[in-house]
């Protein structure tokens, strides 16, 4: 090792020389993580989609809720009955809900697909 007065008195030509004699060896796993880091990257990107997709169809179900919300306030506390019939009423309620549903299934199937990916991202990303 040389002490810092003999440093000084060096040329830039040698100070390179030096340098260039004295790299240090890269990391044994180094490849290995530069290899994680652009999988992560690539599968990041790649997630972006559903994750958007995901938030959109989030808005949309609180904008749907705060519509319903208004015209429920809009026509008061009692709303009219619309069915005589309670079972009449019942199956439309429930063709209503599996209406719902069925739009709402491809959703949540990318929502968890995104999910998916970001999770694995997750993990590699720790692994470092």
């Amino acid at each position: 090792m040389k002490r810092i007065d003999e440093i000084e008195n060096l040329t830039a030509e040698e100070l390179e020389r030096l340098a260039l004699s004295q790299a240090p060896d890269a990391p044994e796993n180094l490849g290995k993580d530069i290899e994680n880091l652009l999988l992560a990257s690539s599968v990041r990107e790649k997630s972006r989609r559903p994750i958007r997709f995901a938030s959109a169809a989030a808005g949309i179900a609180v904008a749907a809720s705060l519509t319903a919300a208004g015209v429920f306030l809009y026509h008061g506390n009692h709303p009219a009955d619309t069915f005589d019939d309670p079972v009449q009423a019942y199956a439309e309620v429930e063709k209503t809900f599996a209406y719902i549903s069925e739009k709402m299934s491809p959703g949540l199937g990318l929502a968890s697909e995104g999910k998916m990916i970001f999770d694995k991202t997750t993990e590699i990303l720790r692994q470092k």
